[in-house]
C-alpha cells in the first residue's frame, strides 16, 4: 500500500467515524449530580447515555468538580394515574431487589417479583417509568454496589440492574430499605419530603456505612458531598420533586385519584 493510499484509507475511516459518532454527541451524558440540570430535572443515572470523562468537550458546566457525566436530565411530563396502583408496582420492584440483598451475595433482583410486578397492567410507559426512579434511587444509596441496567449496546439490553456486591447485609438492607419506605410515603403524601426522615434514621444507625465500591454520594476526593447523607438527601428529594410534578394535589393521601370511594361506587 503505498502513502497515499495509506492516506486515502484514513480520511475515509475517519469520516466514516465522524459520520457515526456525531450523532452520537447528542446521546452523551450530561451530568453527574441533578444541580447540572434544570430546575424542572434530575439526574438520572440509569439513562442510556455515553459516559463523558473530564475534559471531554461540553463537561458538565455546573460540575466544576469532578467534570464528569454519565447521567442525562430527567423531567416528568407523564400525568399521573392513581397513585395506589403506583404504590403496589414500586412496592414489588424494591421487594425484587431487597430479596437479593437479603442472600448476602450479588445477583439479579427476585424474578418472581418482578414478574408480579410486571403483570400488573399500566399505561403505556409507566412500569419503564418507575423502574427509572427505583434504579436512579439504588444508584444514590449503593453506589457502584449496583450496577445499573446497560442499555447502550444493543447486543446486551438488559432493563434492570443487578447487585455487584453486599459488604454489610444489615446496613445494605437498611439502607434500601429506608429508600423504599421513604418513596413509599413520598407517593401516599404527596410529599418529596417524606424520604428524609428515613435517611436521618437510617445514618443514626450506621453511621459509619459505604459501600464496597464507592458511589456519587459517597466523598472521593471532590469537596461535594460533604457528607453522604447531604447528597442522597439533595438527590432524593429532587427525584421526587421532579416525579411528583405533574400529579395534581390530592384532597387527602387516601382520597386522590381513583379513591376507593370512588371505586366502590362503581
Amino acid at each position: 500500500m503505498t502513502g497515499r493510499t495509506r492516506l486515502l484509507v484514513a480520511v475515509s475511516t475517519l469520516g466514516a467515524f465522524l459520520s457515526l459518532s456525531s450523532p452520537a454527541l447528542a446521546c452523551w451524558c450530561k451530568c453527574y449530580w441533578s444541580k447540572d440540570c434544570s430546575a424542572n430535572q434530575y439526574c438520572d443515572y440509569g439513562a442510556n447515555c455515553l459516559h463523558r470523562p473530564k475534559g471531554a468537550p461540553n463537561a458538565c458546566p455546573k460540575n466544576g468538580d469532578s467534570g464528569e457525566c454519565d447521567g442525562n436530565c430527567a423531567g416528568q411530563t407523564r400525568k399521573w394515574i392513581d397513585f395506589r396502583v403506583i404504590l403496589r408496582v414500586i412496592d414489588l420492584y424494591y421487594q425484587a431487589y431487597e430479596a437479593t440483598i437479603r442472600t448476602g451475595e450479588s445477583g439479579d433482583p427476585d424474578p418472581d417479583l418482578i414478574r408480579q410486578a410486571r403483570a400488573v397492567e399500566l399505561p403505556e410507559g409507566w412500569h419503564e417509568d418507575i423502574l427509572r426512579y427505583v434504579h436512579s434511587s439504588l444508584d444514590v444509596v449503593l453506589g457502584y454496589d449496583f450496577s445499573r441496567p446497560q442499555t447502550v449496546d444493543a447486543s446486551c439490553q438488559n432493563p434492570l440492574g443487578f447487585i455487584r456486591f453486599v459488604p454489610d447485609r444489615a446496613a445494605t438492607l437498611a439502607i434500601v430499605t429506608a429508600v423504599h419506605r421513604g418513596f413509599m410515603d413520598a407517593i401516599k403524601e404527596n410529599n418529596p419530603s417524606a424520604v428524609v426522615p428515613y435517611l436521618r434514621e437510617f445514618w443514626g444507625r450506621y453511621p459509619d456505612y459505604k459501600p464496597a465500591h464507592v458511589g456519587r454520594c459517597y466523598p472521593h476526593g471532590h469537596k461535594y458531598p460533604e457528607s453522604a447523607v447531604q447528597c442522597q438527601t439533595d438527590e432524593l428529594t429532587r427525584m421526587l420533586e421532579v416525579w411528583l410534578s405533574t400529579r395534581e394535589a390530592d384532597k387527602s393521601p387516601s382520597q386522590g385519584q381513583g379513591s376507593d370511594k370512588t371505586q366502590q361506587k362503581k
